[in-house]
């Protein structure tokens, strides 16, 4: 029989969690002791124990919960009608990210990004290459480098677009990157 996990946990993981993430702003997660996490968190030695082994489950735990939220938001999505338009996976990433976005700032902005993106990466990836495969005659190479050079790329100009402060709207972000998802970055320079 699974055990309820009841409020005041939930609250204390939330503020160790939080601390961590305060902390991994300011230092290299190498760096980050559990007696800072407790008392950046205002808990003692012992709660922290109580409710994690280390420093690992807890970035464990933030990067599942993260993983989670992201697959269910593309989930809801047919990958299908996506592929011609990627705009409502960048509505939908944005509104997720603005529902705690000092959060996922911090998050996007820490160790913890790297391993959190090549998971995100390789769901897109995974989910992408399904539907190209059912359209195309590609070889699974060609299909690899398309998938790779497409997702990673739209990754990483979002990445970047979060980063330095959303200056341009979505809607401008997704219609270039849906261009050069289709059309290829000669065909856009030469609409320009």
């Amino acid at each position: 029989m699974e055990k309820k996990t009841d409020k005041r946990t939930l609250k204390t993981k939330r503020a160790i969690k939080n601390a961590f993430i305060d902390l991994l702003i300011r230092k290299n997660v190498n760096d980050i002791t559990i007696t800072e996490i407790s008392r950046e968190a205002d808990i003692n030695r012992k709660t922290f124990y109580n409710n994690y082994s280390g420093i690992h489950e807890i970035i464990s735990e933030i990067e599942e919960e993260l993983f989670m939220t992201f697959k269910a938001e593309i989930k809801g999505l047919n990958v299908n009608n996506e592929m011609n338009n990627p705009y409502n996976v960048l509505i939908r990433l944005t509104s997720l990210l603005d529902s705690d976005y000092q959060f996922y700032k911090k998050i996007l902005s820490s160790d913890l990004n790297s391993h959190l993106m090549s998971k995100i990466v390789g769901y897109l990836k995974e989910q992408t290459k399904k539907v190209l495969k059912s359209k195309s005659n590609y070889n699974e190479y060609e299909l690899n480098v398309i998938v790779d050079y497409s997702i990673s790329g739209m990754l990483n100009v979002y990445q970047e677009w979060l980063q330095t402060g959303r200056t341009e709207p979505i809607e401008k972000l997704a219609m270039v990157i849906s261009d050069l998802f289709l059309k290829g970055v000669e065909s856009h320079l030469v609409s320009q």
